[in-house]
């Protein structure tokens, strides 16, 4: 007679193994809000600057937009990129100035989006905001604060 609890055993454990795995996997491609504090206030004011020296001209110092250039604040804005992943934001803003796109680093693109979500009142956090775009992809931006 042959025991097959060994077997049985061993079966269980691929089980819980695959399934570990999956979980992780499914936990790491979750996005995560602009609402988590996804930016710091030293980055924000990094991308103050950044702003009024780069964009204000065409988006104006109150990032309400001028003539053709669109505001960066308000509910057209956060209608616009509502439910959009920052490495999108990000793509949109290095196309920036239209005279002269990708002109800036990365991580000065970086440091103001984090300004324009100062400017729209979202909460900093204790990290900066990274200008890797596989870690932009899984921020969405939201405009409505989720419920506690």
């Amino acid at each position: 007679m042959v025991n097959r609890t060994p077997c049985k055993f061993v079966w269980l454990v691929l089980g819980l193994a695959v399934c570990a795995v999956a979980v992780g996997a499914a936990q790491s491609t979750e996005t995560k809000s602009v609402w988590a504090g996804v930016y710091t206030e030293a980055q924000a004011r990094r991308g103050a600057e950044l702003y009024t020296n780069t964009c204000a001209s065409c988006h104006g110092d109150d990032l309400a937009g001028i003539e053709q250039a669109p505001a960066l604040t308000g509910d057209g804005f956060g209608d616009k990129w509502n439910a959009k992943t920052l490495n999108r934001m990000l793509a949109k803003l290095q196309e920036m100035p239209p005279s002269k796109p990708k002109s800036l680093t990365p991580e000065q693109y970086t440091d103001i989006l984090a300004y324009m979500f100062y400017v729209n009142e979202l909460p900093t956090g204790d990290a900066a905001l990274s200008s890797d775009p596989v870690a932009l992809a899984e921020i969405t931006y939201s405009n409505v604060k989720p419920a506690k």
